[in-house]
C-alpha cells in the first residue's frame, strides 16, 4: 500500500474578526488536527465544507457524522472595584456536523454540508454579576445547510460554487434593575437567510493551492419580548410576551492554503 506523506503550509483568516468570540473553526477532526490547513488537502467528506472544489478527488460517495465538543471560559474584571471578577457558568456544547460528497462523473460532483459554524452561549449570574443589565443570558446557533456544485477546468484546476441557507435561534436576556425593581427581560427570536461560497483547487507539480470564500449573511431575526414590571416605577416599560425584531449578520470566511507533496512513500 503506498501511503502518501503532506507537508502543509496555511494561511487561514476569518472575513471579520468580531467572530473570532463565537466562531466555531473546528467542523472536522482531521481538519481541525491539522490547524484549519485542510483547505489546501481536503481529502475527505468535510472537503463538502473546508474546500469543495477539492470533492473531484475523492471516488464514489462519501459521508461524515460527528461532532466537536466546546467548552468555552470568559471572565470579566469590574473597573470600577478591581478585586471583582465575573466568570461565565461553565456550559458544554456539542455542535453536530453532516458530510456527504458523489463524483457524478471525472469532471462533475456535488457535496453537501449541514453544520454549525458559528454558536456559543455565556451565561452570567442574573443577581450579582457586573455585567447582569448589560446581559445574563446569550446564545446564538445558527445552522448552515450549503450544496455545492464542483467542476474540473483541466487537470490542474477545480472549482465549485454553492448556496447556503442559514437557520438561526437566538436569546438573549438581562436584568433590569431601577429602585426596587429588580427583574430579568427575555429577549429570544428566530430567522433564516441565504448566502454563497465559491472554492477552488489548482495543482502545481507536488504543490497544492486551496481557497474557499463564504460570504457573509443577514438574518432578520423575529421573536418575543418579555419584561414583567409592575407598579409606577417601570409599569410604563412592562411587555409580556409583545413582538420583537432585530438582525444579526453571520460574517463571511475566507481561507487559502498551500500544500506540498514531499513524499509518495
Amino acid at each position: 500500500m503506498r501511503n502518501t506523506a503532506i507537508l502543509a503550509i496555511v494561511l487561514a483568516m476569518a472575513g471579520n474578526a468580531g467572530a473570532a468570540g463565537f466562531r466555531l473553526a473546528e467542523q472536522d477532526a482531521k481538519a481541525t488536527g491539522m490547524g484549519n490547513s485542510f483547505v489546501a488537502v481536503a481529502d475527505n467528506a468535510s472537503a463538502a465544507w473546508y474546500n469543495p472544489a477539492a470533492i473531484l478527488g475523492l471516488e464514489g460517495t462519501n459521508l461524515s457524522l460527528g461532532s466537536v465538543m466546546v467548552a468555552p471560559s470568559m471572565d470579566h474584571k469590574n473597573e470600577v472595584r478591581a478585586t471583582s471578577t465575573d466568570k461565565i457558568e461553565n456550559v458544554l456544547h456539542v455542535p453536530p456536523h453532516f458530510y456527504a460528497t458523489r463524483k457524478m462523473t471525472p469532471k462533475i460532483a456535488i457535496g453537501l454540508s449541514v453544520n454549525a459554524p458559528f454558536g456559543l452561549s455565556t451565561n452570567w449570574d442574573k443577581l450579582a454579576a457586573n455585567t447582569r443589565e448589560i446581559a445574563t443570558k446569550s446564545e446564538i446557533q445558527a445552522v448552515y445547510t450549503n450544496l455545492n456544485g464542483v467542476y474540473k477546468v483541466n487537470d490542474a484546476l477545480s472549482v465549485a460554487a454553492g448556496a447556503s441557507y442559514v437557520s438561526l435561534d437566538a436569546t438573549m436576556n438581562k436584568k433590569v434593575e431601577f429602585g426596587t425593581t429588580n427583574v430579568e427581560q427575555t429577549l429570544k427570536g428566530d430567522g433564516n437567510g441565504v448566502g454563497f461560497n465559491v472554492a477552488g483547487l489548482y495543482k502545481w507539480n507536488k504543490w497544492q493551492f486551496g481557497t474557499s470564500y463564504r460570504s457573509a449573511v443577514k438574518i432578520d431575526v423575529d421573536g418575543k419580548i418579555n419584561l414583567p414590571t409592575t407598579g409606577t416605577t417601570l409599569g410604563a416599560l412592562a411587555a409580556d410576551n409583545r413582538n420583537a425584531k432585530t438582525t444579526i449578520t453571520m460574517p463571511d470566511m475566507f481561507q487559502l492554503g498551500a500544500s506540498y507533496k514531499y513524499s509518495d512513500t
